[in-house]
C-alpha cells in the first residue's frame, strides 16, 4: 500500500512540474517576430501603440520585412536592411504613401528605436517609434 502512494505522489509531482509554464523570458537570435510599437507622430501631436510583423527575406539574410508599419495594414510592408545592429532603408512606397526616411537602432533583441518620415498625400509625418516584445 505504501508503495503504491509513493506512485501516486511522484506521478502527480511530475505531471506538476511539467504542466508549469517558464516565466524565464523568450530567447530570441534575431529581430524575426512580432513587435508592439509605440509610435509617436511628431507632426500631428499624436501616440498610437499597435503590433507589427518582422521577417528576414529569404533571398538576404541582410534585409527585413516589416508589415503593418504606420498602421497600414498586414499586406503593406517595407523592406529594411540590417548592418552593425543599425536599420536603414531607401524611400519606398506604401499604398498613397511614401516612406521617405527610415534609420533606427537595434538597442538588443527585444528593443529597437526608430524615425522615419512618412509622406501620406498631405504631409510629411515624422515619427519616432519604440518596437518592443517580450
Amino acid at each position: 500500500m505504501k508503495m503504491s502512494n509513493f506512485r501516486i505522489s511522484v506521478l502527480f509531482s511530475c505531471l506538476l512540474l511539467l504542466s508549469c509554464e517558464s516565466n524565464a523570458p523568450r530567447q530570441h537570435t534575431d529581430i524575426t517576430g512580432v513587435w508592439r510599437c509605440e509610435e509617436t507622430n511628431n507632426s500631428t501631436i499624436t501616440q498610437t501603440s499597435y503590433l507589427l510583423d518582422v521577417y528576414r527575406k529569404a533571398s538576404d539574410t541582410t534585409q527585413y520585412v516589416i508589415t503593418n508599419l504606420f498602421q497600414t495594414g498586414d499586406s503593406e510592408f517595407i523592406v529594411v536592411k540590417l548592418n552593425n545592429g543599425k536599420l536603414t532603408l531607401t524611400e519606398q512606397s506604401l499604398t498613397g504613401m511614401n516612406v521617405k526616411s527610415l534609420s533606427g537602432t537595434v538597442i538588443d533583441l527585444r528593443n529597437i528605436q526608430l524615425s522615419y518620415t512618412i509622406y501620406d498625400g498631405r504631409r510629411d509625418n515624422v515619427i519616432d517609434a519604440f518596437f518592443s516584445r517580450k
